[in-house]
C-alpha cells in the first residue's frame, strides 16, 4: 500500500505543478497505479493482468490525458470531445474492466515452476518435439488456404510454451532456443512490415524471465526502459519502411530495413527518435481515445444505436465456419469502423473500434461500462479455463500467452479477439485432451521422485 500511496502523491504533485485539469490528473493517477502494480508485482507472479490493465490504461488514460494538455493542432487524429465528458465514461469503464478481470479467483499466476522445471527434465524430448512440430507449422502454414493456415498459426505457438519451458528447465543450454524462436518473430514482422506479434512476444517473454528469475527493481526498470526505446525506434521507422516495401520498389528484409534505419537516423533533421514529430507521432499511436470520441461524437448526433447487432455478427464471426456462414465478415473488415467512427479509412489502413466503442454503439455510455464488465470477465473465464488445465502439467499456463495474444491488444477488432479465442482455446484444448493421459503418468512419477 506504501508504495501506490507514494505514486500517488508524485503524481498529483506533477498534475499540480503542470497545471493538468482535474480529470486528466484522475487519469494519470489511476494509470499510474496500475503502472506501479504490474512494477512491482511482476517478480513475484506472472503479471499478465497487471500488463493488461496497465496497457489499456496507456492507450485510454494515459494518451488522451497527455494530448489534452497538448495544442490540438499537432494531431492529424483530435479527440472530439471535451476531457470531462470523456473521463467520465472512462474511468468508471476502468473500473468495470478491473472488476471483470478479477472476478474469479485463479492460482495461475503463481505456477509452480518448480514442478514444470522437474517435468520439464522428464519430458526433455517431447519438448523438443513440440518445438519442432510448432516450427514445421510456423513454415508450412503460408501455404494452405487463409482458413486453414489460420489454426497451423494457432499450431505453431507451441513453439514459443516449448522454448520457454526448455530455457526454464536450463537457461544455458536452451537459451538458443529461446533466441531462435525470437529470432525468427523478428524476422517474420521485418518480411511483412508487421511489428504487433514481435512485441507482444518479447513482452511475454519479459514477464515470463521476470516472474522465474525473481527480478530485482532494477532490472525491471531497466528492461521497462529498453521496451520504450525500442517502441519509439519501431514507431519512428515503421511507416518509411512501409512506404519503401509496400508501395515502393524495394523488397522487404532485414538490408531494407536496416537501410532505412541509417537514413532516417542518421541524415534526418528529426533523426532522435525522441524528436517531438516522432513522439507525437508515437502518441497518437497510442491514443485510442480518437477513436471512441468520433463514435460518441457520430452516435450521438446520428442516434442509430444498435444493442446487441454488431456482436451477433462478431459472434457469428467467431463460431460459424465460413461454410456455415459464407458472409461472415472478415478481419480487418473496414465497413463496421467507416459506417459508425465517423470517419472512412482505406483498404490499405488498418484500425479497430475497440471495446469500449463497441458498448458506445450498443447501447451508449451504459453500453460502455456494460461491455468493459463482461470483456473482463471473458479474461477471467479463460483464466478458469487454462487453470484447470495446468492441474494436468504445469506447462500448459504458458497457454495463457498464445489464447490472449490479441485479446490484450487495445487497437484489434472485437470480432478478431472473439475469433482468436474461440479458436485458439479449440486448438490448446486439443494439445491439452491429447496429452492427458500422458502428463497424468508423468506427474505421478514426478512426485514419487519428489518423495523419495
Amino acid at each position: 500500500m506504501g508504495t501506490y500511496v507514494y505514486v500517488a502523491i508524485v503524481v498529483l504533485f506533477l498534475c499540480f505543478f503542470f497545471q493538468v485539469d482535474p480529470y486528466s490528473s484522475l487519469a494519470f493517477l489511476v494509470a499510474s497505479i496500475f503502472g506501479a502494480r504490474l512494477f512491482k508485482n511482476m517478480s513475484s507472479v506472472l503479471a499478465f493482468r497487471e500488463f493488461f490493465l496497465f496497457l489499456y490504461a496507456v492507450n485510454y488514460l494515459i494518451s488522451p490525458a497527455i494530448s489534452f494538455q497538448l495544442p490540438q493542432e499537432l494531431f492529424l487524429y483530435r479527440i472530439r470531445i471535451k476531457p470531462e465528458a470523456y473521463f467520465l465514461v472512462m474511468l468508471p469503464a476502468f473500473a468495470c474492466l478491473y472488476t471483470g478481470t478479477y472476478f474469479f479467483t485463479t492460482t495461475i499466476f503463481k505456477p509452480n515452476f518448480s514442478m514444470a522445471r522437474l517435468m520439464a527434465l522428464l519430458n526433455e524430448e517431447l519438448l523438443k518435439r513440440w518445438l519442432l512440430l510448432g516450427l514445421v507449422f510456423y513454415f508450412i502454414r503460408p501455404f494452405f488456404p487463409s482458413e486453414l493456415a489460420f489454426f497451423f498459426y494457432l499450431g505453431s505457438m507451441i513453439r514459443y510454451v516449448a522454448a520457454l519451458s526448455l530455457f526454464n528447465l536450463d537457461r544455458i543450454k536452451y537459451r538458443r532456443y529461446l533466441l531462435l524462436v525470437i529470432g525468427l518473430e523478428v524476422y517474420g514482422s521485418i518480411s511483412q512490415a508487421m511489428f504487433h506479434d514481435t512485441a507482444m512476444w518479447i513482452i511475454f517473454f519479459v514477464l515470463f524471465i521476470a516472474y522465474t528469475q525473481q527480478y530485482s527493481s532494477r532490472a525491471k526498470a531497466g528492461y521497462g526502459i529498453l521496451l520504450l526505446v525500442l517502441f519509439l525506434f519501431i514507431q519512428s521507422i515503421k511507416g518509411e519502411y512501409r512506404s519503401r516495401t509496400w508501395g515502393g520498389s524495394e523488397q522487404a528484409g532485414i538490408g531494407t530495413f536496416i537501410n532505412t534505419s541509417n537514413v532516417l537516423l542518421g541524415q534526418s533533421e528529426n533523426a532522435s527518435i525522441f524528436a517531438e514529430g516522432n513522439l507525437i507521432g508515437s502518441l497518437t499511436r497510442l491514443n485510442q481515445a480518437w477513436i471512441f470520441s468520433s463514435v460518441v461524437d457520430r452516435m450521438d448526433r446520428v442516434g442509430d444505436f444498435q444493442d446487441l447487432r454488431l456482436i451477433e455478427i462478431y459472434l457469428e464471426s467467431a463460431f460459424l465456419p465460413r461454410f456455415l456462414a459464407p458472409n461472415k465478415i472478415t478481419s480487418g473488415n473496414k465497413e463496421i469502423f467507416n459506417q459508425y467512427s465517423g470517419h472512412t479509412i482505406n483498404a490499405g489502413t488498418s484500425m479497430g473500434l475497440g471495446i469500449f466503442s463497441d458498448g458506445y454503439i450498443a447501447f451508449g455510455t451504459v453500453g460502455v461500462w456494460i461491455f468493459a464488465f463482461f470483456f473482463g470477465l471473458l479474461f477471467s473465464i479463460v483464466f478458469k479455463i487454462v487453470e484447470s488445465w495446468s492441474t494436468i502439467s504445469p506447462f500448459f499456463v504458458l497457454f495463457i500467452f498464445p489464447i490472449l495474444n490479441y485479446a490484450v491488444r487495445p487497437d484489434c477488432e472485437l470480432q478478431t479477439i472473439l475469433g482468436h479465442l474461440v479458436k485458439s482455446t479449440l486448438v490448446f484444448g486439443l494439445i491439452m485432451l491429447y496429452y492427458r493421459r500422458y502428463f497424468e503418468r508423468e506427474i505421478e512419477i514426478s512426485r514419487r521422485l519428489q518423495v523419495q
